[in-house]
Formats: structure tokens, C-alpha cells, sequence
């Protein structure tokens, strides 16, 4: 019985780096087709962050706070200037305050993640094959 669960220990062992590669690659996937689809300003902005071993989740960096407006839209709001003077684009002044329409949702992200799922499984498949010697 010692032998079996031995066994079993390192079979464990020998799967955890197989499955962690395997899910970055899968990762990998989803993040180019994300690109394909973001402004080639933003392209740099999309990464793969580690949550813990095996799990990796597509993102975009803090800096590209906006593909969250992108994503859902905006509904109408006011917007208020926060210190002293106008609001103004550099090119328009707009006084203390200004009315904004809001914006449409323009899925980019998820849309993109579901059309690829089954590229990245495939992905996922195929490095844990060569990993394990399957």
C-alpha cells in the first residue's frame, strides 16, 4: 500500500508543472486573439496574470482602464470639474460641467474569449499530452 501511494504522490508531483504549462498556454491563445481584436495602441495592454498554480486569467494592464468603458458602454452622466477652472479637451472648453451621452458597448474581450475557447482547450490539450508523456 506504502508503494501505490507513493506512486500516486509523484504522479501528482510530475502533473503540477504539466497542468500550470498547460493553462498558460491555454491562456496564451485566448491573449493573441485578444490582441487581434484591441487598437494596436492597447495591443501591449493585454496580459496573463498568475492567480495560483494551473489557473491563469487574461487581463488588461491598470493602465488600460478604459477597456471596461469599451467592453459594457457607459450610461449618460455629468461630468464636474474637480479643481478650479473649466473642463476642456485642450481644444474645446466646456465650462464647470458637461453632459455626456454615454457610450454603446463594444464587446471586444469576451466576445473574442468565447469565439477561441476551443482553440485554447485544444491548446490545453496538447501541452498536457507532451508534458505527460500521453
Amino acid at each position: 500500500m506504502e508503494q501505490i501511494m507513493a506512486r500516486i504522490n509523484q504522479l501528482e508531483a510530475d502533473a503540477k508543472p504539466a497542468i500550470d504549462k498547460a493553462a498558460r498556454a491555454g491562456a496564451e491563445v485566448i491573449k493573441e486573439a485578444i490582441k487581434e481584436n484591441t487598437k494596436d495602441s492597447r495591443k501591449d495592454e493585454i496580459i496573463i496574470e498568475k492567480v495560483k498554480d494551473g489557473e491563469y486569467k487574461v487581463a488588461t494592464s491598470k493602465d488600460y482602464f478604459e477597456a471596461h468603458w469599451e467592453e459594457f458602454g457607459t450610461s449618460s452622466h455629468i461630468i464636474k470639474k474637480k479643481k478650479k477652472g473649466i473642463l476642456s479637451d485642450g481644444e474645446n472648453n466646456f465650462g464647470k460641467e458637461v453632459h455626456h451621452p454615454g457610450t454603446t458597448p463594444k464587446p471586444f474581450f469576451e466576445s473574442t474569449y468565447l469565439q477561441n475557447i476551443d482553440e485554447a482547450q485544444k491548446e490545453i490539450k496538447k501541452v498536457l499530452k507532451r508534458e505527460l508523456d500521453l
